[in-house]
């Protein structure tokens, strides 16, 4: 196997390292990666919780949401799940 590196902007490399005072490789491969900006990039190395999607934006969350009390109730009621 062998790998492909794909070339990025020696600028946008620079300012990565000197933005985020990371090591030149960790700039180029954040920069392969899409992530040039130096905001996009620490907000990729120091991810929050704030920045999620709300998970009931997903399709049919709500009703999985529901269910679960009915799965539960099931698992107690069958006996062999139980000893699981």
């Amino acid at each position: 196997m062998r790998w492909l590196i794909r070339p990025v902007e020696a600028e946008a490399v620079e300012g990565l390292v000197r933005a985020l005072g990371v090591p030149r490789l960790v700039a180029q491969l954040l920069a392969q990666r899409g992530l040039a900006e130096p905001e996009l990039a620490a907000r990729f190395l120091a991810p929050d919780i704030s920045h999620l999607h709300d998970p009931f934006l997903m399709a049919d969350l709500a009703v999985a949401v529901d269910r679960l009390p009915v799965g539960n109730r099931a698992a107690r009621e069958d006996s062999d799940l139980c000893r699981l």
